[in-house]
């Protein structure tokens, strides 16, 4: 592992990075409705975040953007979606992206639950955990961390 990496929330120094990304249709679609230019959506996370709505990360390496994470619902059914770029999965990317979206979500914001589909499913499970259908409870998650 690369002790290079970090989690960041979206910036306007990510722009190139997604640009790049955004060409996989599977980060494209994780990413959600993506307007023509990526300057545009991350203006629209950034106003987002700042009536905290959502909150989008990107997992980097140096300046190299390799995934993307959204929390969204955050006034409601909060949802993590994760997406990695295809070279970069399967050495533990979206665990390290998940795994500070969820700390985000549960010691920042001080959520109760979150649900998520897709690839969070699978990714969560390394943390020896499992989604129960209504999703990860702050109790649950703070258990496995002790454990």
């Amino acid at each position: 592992m690369s002790e290079t990496r970090g989690v960041y929330l979206l910036g306007p120094e990510h722009a190139e990075g997604l640009r790049t990304l955004f060409r996989e249709p599977d980060v494209a679609a994780a990413a959600g409705s993506l307007p023509d230019d990526v300057a545009d959506y991350i203006a629209t996370a950034a106003k987002a975040r700042e009536e905290g709505r959502s909150y989008i990360f990107v997992l980097t390496d140096r300046t190299e953007v390799l995934g993307i994470c959204r929390l969204i619902g955050v006034r409601g059914v909060p949802r993590v979606i994760v997406a990695v770029g295809q070279a970069y999965r399967g050495v533990g990317n979206g665990s390290f992206l998940v795994g500070h979206v969820l700390e985000f979500a549960f010691e920042n914001l001080k959520l109760e639950r979150v649900t998520a589909t897709g690839a969070c499913l699978h990714v969560v499970s390394h943390f020896g955990l499992r989604w129960n259908g209504v999703g990860l409870t702050r109790r649950e998650w703070h258990e496995a961390r002790a454990k």
